[in-house]
């Protein structure tokens, strides 16, 4: 037999699996979709921010017209306001390539075998025409997905660039990129860049949108986001809504932008520069860890530097379980939210703020706090031994004084003042301040500096050197309660 011949008869062997297996998993396509949808409207309908706004959210109409090597699919995403009732309807449409070598994948070389691949758009009709508006005839979203043999799901999310304006509100932002790899009820990695979103709220906006009081005397705010790139990675654990991981921000700027009616207070801008914000939970046994890691190079107010802003915060060993429960409690459910809290605090919680700092050439502004609470004796809690109830307790405070006079004046200039005023009544306030401090045993003062210190040390607890009495603690403890 001539080679071509088997190279021929091999080529169309391959053809017929490739066809077979098309065909094959164009019918399991069809079942996973179906359940990927299902999956997605049970996940929707557990979001508790969602209820309590009284927001419905869900994937109706879906329609999946089967071919051989590609399908047809469509359905809609209904969005109901359940104070109102009203609703938004989204409508997409798209091709379900099937596996194992979906074509449109094979068209761009790639030959990993997966069940299928998608690619969706959102459908132009009267529902939507308000969004290619808003995109000058862009289609609004572009999605395109993979689902693997082992039920990953990888792809990406486009959002075209565009302008939008509701009453009392301008808003304009550009493209979004989202790219995923998540398991089948979309939990994951997620990386998204967003170059820029400006919100400009008028007046009729700021009382339509953000709860502005009548009789408040700010007439518009403009926000505006740039650089905004994250990396949220969150996977599963054997508590249904608790996840473990990270996810890490960098942005370039957030800015907020004030006016006020009839120029009573001159206006405002607050500029946060290059912030990394780090968030991460990490499972050990049945107890959970948070870090809160949070940095801004500088903070800006009316082009006035008030210095980089360093706020970290580290909170151990809570009970996963109990931790669980808080995210499906209501907050209106005080009875349930008292008995989790005591939970948590039965089982030595430990809080550290390490630091929260402002650093300007002018000096440092620095706060750290360490509360472990211990599995105390009650007995001896009911006998007036509340020290007990810790097995790590400090408190520690230092301010340059310089630097608190920068904070005062940059806001007295805010205000409208000269910088030679500001700078004059800051060093007055700081002065009668520092003096009133002392003489109320607050702070203990030296040239350049306050500082204040709390801490636990041989069962004893030490406020600036000198031992607070434990009566004092307990009536200190009633009133915080009786507030």
């Amino acid at each position: 037999m001539k080679k071509s011949a088997v190279a021929l008869g091999v080529i169309v062997v391959l053809g017929a699996a490739w066809t077979g297996g098309a065909w094959f998993t164009g019918k399991t396509a069809e079942a996973e979709y179906g359940r990927q949808i299902e999956l997605v409207n049970q996940e929707m309908a557990s979001i508790n921010s969602l209820s309590q706004q009284g927001i419905d959210v869900k994937i109706e109409n879906v329609k999946f017209e089967r071919g051989l090597f590609s399908s047809y699919v469509s359905y809609d995403t209904v969005v109901k306001s359940l104070i109102d009732e009203q609703s938004w309807i989204f409508s997409f449409d798209g091709k379900v390539y099937h596996g194992p070598l979906p074509l449109d994948q094979v068209s761009q070389f790639n030959f990993k075998p997966v069940m299928f691949s998608t690619t969706m758009q959102m459908v132009k009709n009267d529902k939507t025409q308000t969004w290619f508006d808003a995109t000058k005839g862009k289609n609004p979203v572009l999605s395109n997905a993979s689902v693997g043999y082992d039920r990953r799901i990888k792809g990406d999310l486009q959002i075209a660039a565009g302008e939008f304006k509701l009453q009392g509100v301008d808003s304009s932002w550009s493209d979004v990129k989202i790219a995923y790899d998540t398991d089948k009820s979309g939990k994951g990695r997620y990386e998204y860049d967003i170059a820029k979103v400006k919100a400009l709220f008028d007046r009729e906006g700021l009382e339509k949108y953000a709860d502005v009081q009548q009789n408040s005397n700010l007439n518009s705010m403009d926000i505006e986001l740039s650089t905004l790139k994250g990396v949220n990675d969150m996977q599963p654990t054997t508590f249904p809504k608790i996840l473990v991981g990270s996810h890490n921000i960098n942005l370039g700027s957030l800015k907020y932008s004030y006016t006020f009616k009839d120029g009573a207070v001159p206006p405002m801008q607050f500029e946060f520069k290059n912030s990394a914000l780090n968030y991460s939970v990490a499972q050990k046994d049945n107890f959970l860890n948070y870090s809160f890691k949070n940095n801004v190079e500088n903070i800006d107010i009316n082009g006035h530097a008030l210095g980089q802003l360093q706020f970290n915060i580290q909170l151990d060993h809570l009970v996963a379980k109990a931790m669980e429960r808080l995210i499906g409690i209501s907050p209106s459910d005080n009875a349930t939210l008292e008995e989790v809290g005591l939970e948590l605090l039965q089982n030595q919680p430990h809080l550290q703020i390490a630091p929260l700092a402002l650093t300007s050439p002018d000096g440092k502004l620095d706060l750290e706090v360490n509360i472990e609470l211990s599995n105390a004796d009650l007995t001896k809690v009911s006998q007036g031994k509340l020290l007990t109830l810790f097995n790590q307790l400090s408190f520690q405070m230092n301010a340059d004084k310089k630097a608190m006079e920068n904070i005062i004046s940059i806001l007295q200039q805010s205000e409208g003042k000269s910088k030679e005023e500001s700078d004059q009544l800051a060093q007055q306030q700081v002065a009668e301040y520092v003096q009133e401090a002392v003489r109320g045993g607050a702070v203990m003062d030296s040239e350049k500096s306050i500082s204040a210190k709390l801490i636990l040390e041989n069962n004893e607890l030490k406020f600036n050197g000198n031992t607070v009495p434990e009566e004092y603690i307990g009536l200190f403890l009633m009133g915080l309660m009786m507030r």
